[in-house]
């Protein structure tokens, strides 16, 4: 019963929303080594092969080699691969720009750390790494700098976002429950409860979902499964509840989860923060023209930078 999220993988702190932001032009006219051009600001080949490689690398530690070979809906995982990249290479971009227009920069102290950085990913990669991705370890710091100022500018817009998250929307709980789709059924069981019988010796013999038991915060599940576990207190047990896909029966196991709790006023935080940014962000960037190279964007695969195996990126700086 829970909601269908078809979700991306989000590594890095940064995603935009994708190309429909600017004015978008396909076009031959860029070099070879140009990947796009935003606002004539170029982002090149290279800095692209660098973050496309870390990701594929960091996908499949997540989710296995053989991730490439699956689809989602209409989509390979690779078309997911891609276009994160590709949003991500836009947004650090486009950020960079804002940066130079709010005059954000880097101290040295920060400049300090991409250089080390550069250091420790450069030293990873091996010459076969270093001739395809053609460049030298004061690129790569350059490239960490650029990568450093998109976060900067993020939090200096949404450092000051002042929201208090409460325990009530932010609370976890959870339960157990009975699905079935047939009303007779789910009411003999209920009978069975209310006679005294194991709530989770019933539902692990007669639901059928593929789970009993369930952790959930507001907003994850449907609406009247949701309302109902959320009314229950520690061992109270619903009476049947329906939704559109069938009937249920809820007993409540913990109606605060307290760590998981905390954990979700982050992630609630988190959420409002990206709001915030985007009212900053979206009319900047709506603003900007886009030239993008795509024959060379085509060349792009897995199979072409399967060779190689580093996938250090981040940990380069967050190591330090």
């Amino acid at each position: 019963m829970r909601k269908t999220i078809v979700s991306t993988i989000l590594i890095a702190s940064l995603l935009m929303t994708g190309c429909k932001s600017y004015g978008v032009r396909l076009t031959t006219g860029l070099k070879d080594t140009e990947l796009f051009k935003l606002n004539g600001k170029v982002f090149s080949v290279s800095e692209a092969k660098v973050y496309f490689s870390t990701e594929m690398n960091l996908y499949e530690d997540t989710f296995g080699e053989d991730i490439w070979e699956n689809q989602i809906g209409e989509h390979s995982f690779e078309s997911y691969l891609k276009q994160d990249v590709k949003d991500k290479c836009g947004k650090i971009l486009a950020l960079n720009i804002y940066a130079d227009k709010n005059d954000i920069r880097l101290s040295q102290e920060e400049r300090e750390k991409a250089k080390r950085a550069a250091a420790a990913y450069y030293q990873a990669l091996d010459e076969d790494d270093k001739k395809y991705l053609e460049l030298t370890e004061e690129d790569i710091c350059i490239i960490y700098e650029k990568y450093l100022l998109s976060n900067k500018v993020y939090s200096a817009i949404v450092d000051n976002v002042d929201v208090e998250i409460s325990d009530a929307e932010a609370k976890v709980i959870k339960v157990e429950s009975i699905y079935k789709k047939d009303l007779s059924q789910i009411q003999t069981l209920m009978e069975q409860i209310n006679a005294g019988g194991d709530f989770k010796t019933i539902a692990a013999e007669n639901t059928e979902a593929d789970q009993v038991e369930y952790q959930f915060g507001r907003g994850d599940m449907v609406t009247e499964f949701e309302d109902a576990a959320f009314a229950l207190s520690n061992g109270q047990v619903s009476g049947i509840v329906q939704t559109e896909e069938g009937y249920y029966i809820i007993k409540c196991v913990n109606d605060y989860m307290e760590s998981e709790t905390q954990v979700n006023k982050q992630k609630i935080l988190k959420e409002y923060q990206m709001k915030v940014f985007n009212e900053t962000y979206q009319p900047f960037v709506e603003k900007m023209s886009l030239e993008f190279n795509d024959n060379v964007w085509k060349t792009f695969s897995v199979e072409n930078m399967e060779h190689i195996n580093v996938n250090n990126f981040y940990k380069c700086l967050e190591n330090l």
